[in-house]
């Protein structure tokens, strides 16, 4: 699909320090956009992948670059203006940012608003990061929507539960678009994995990779290789983390088949898990289909998740893969059985053949085109 020429400015309101999958469906998007032939002239108004280190150097790129944001699109003769932001909580407070920009405007929202979590994990995530879950509640809370109502503008999401969230707050789902994220690594399926463990006990390989942030629930992970080592059962496990992420939240195991590094390639890191284990507390506040999660579909590698709503959509009703979320014991419970038997192992098959027909880098920018091809027209 053709598009007319056009100048197409894109802004990410939140700056990333990798591994984030906000930063990497950011450059997959820009990709798609820089890719003939698309006709399109692409104004970065966010200079995505010019990284900053740090919570406080974060916030205050993301304050300076909201700033430059109206600036830029006052002075800018652009068509279409594409914001990227966490939640549909932020599109009220930019509404005034946007008074003078007289083309389209399409909010791109990366997750679902912030529902307060049942009492127990309410409690657990107060008492261990009571001021990053209060900001959180706050920023992303739906009375923001309540507060400044129905956008009157075009909104992008990347699932179906995303979309019912809005609708159930009385938004036009005629406005509201579901496109999948994406990643730049989301079609390296070229490098062959090893193969997985085929026998009963034999040792299986783990890992995790993202942040350490309670909400990402990897405190069930550290009791359940608690639980593992007590056993005899064969494994390893491998925690890939982010440079943001205190280390005190995984113990020192003085075990050499656990280890921890902040540096890897992530393609070449998948290849070699037999299981992705992504415990994560919330859907809110993070990529609402982690991009990690995407890669190892396409490359075939099982995942282990909570069972909720969104990884239903994701991965399928009938995913083998599934445990109660926020139950340590649950998770130990599900490696268990699939270290004991093979057979209780989701397929790494069935998951390669879901991306493909779902979520892969060409479905996507289809998606994509097809969308702008309607608002630039």
């Amino acid at each position: 699909m053709t598009l007319r020429p056009s100048r197409v400015a894109f802004f990410p309101l939140r700056c990333e320090v990798d591994p984030s999958g906000e930063l990497e469906a950011s450059r997959a998007f820009l990709n798609i956009l820089r890719r003939e032939p698309t006709s399109i002239e692409v104004v970065n108004l966010s200079q995505v992948g010019a990284l900053s280190r740090g919570r406080i150097s974060l916030l205050l790129g993301n304050l300076n670059r909201i700033a430059g944001m109206r600036a830029a699109l006052r002075s800018s003769s652009c068509d279409l203006a594409i914001i990227k932001i966490p939640t549909p909580a932020q599109i009220a407070p930019l509404r005034p940012l946007l008074v003078d920009f007289k083309g389209p405007v399409v909010f791109w929202c990366d997750s679902l608003c912030f529902d307060f979590p049942p009492l127990g994990l309410g409690l657990r995530l107060l008492t261990r990061e009571p001021l990053l879950t209060g900001a959180r509640a706050f920023l992303n809370g739906r009375s923001w929507l309540r507060l400044g109502g129905p956008p009157g503008r075009w909104v992008v999401v990347a699932t179906q539960v995303q979309r019912a969230q809005l609708v159930g707050l009385g938004w036009d789902p005629s406005f509201i678009r579901v496109i999948p994220n994406s990643s730049t690594l989301a079609s390296a399926d070229s490098l062959a994995r090893p193969a997985a463990p085929s026998a009963a006990n034999a040792a299986l390989r783990m890992g995790y990779i993202g942040h350490l942030d309670s909400v990402k629930g990897v405190s069930d992970l550290v009791k359940s290789l608690q639980e593992l080592r007590k056993g005899s059962t064969p494994f390893s496990f491998h925690f890939a983390v982010s440079p943001l992420s205190s280390r005190e939240a995984i113990p020192k195991f003085d075990d050499p088949r656990i280890r921890i590094s902040t540096a890897v390639d992530r393609v070449r890191y998948l290849s070699n898990l037999d299981l992705l284990a992504l415990p994560y507390w919330a859907n809110w506040g993070t990529n609402i289909i982690p991009t990690v999660l995407l890669e190892a579909m396409n490359l075939g590698v099982p995942v282990l998740t909570p069972d909720t709503a969104l990884s239903r959509e994701v991965l399928g009703d009938d995913y083998q893969g599934l445990y109660a979320r926020n139950d340590g014991m649950a998770l130990f419970r599900a490696i268990q059985n699939m270290l004991t038997d093979p057979g209780r192992r989701p397929s790494g098959l069935a998951l390669r053949d879901r991306f493909a027909a779902l979520y892969s880098p060409r479905k996507v920018e289809e998606a994509w085109l097809s969308f702008l091809h309607q608002t630039l027209a």
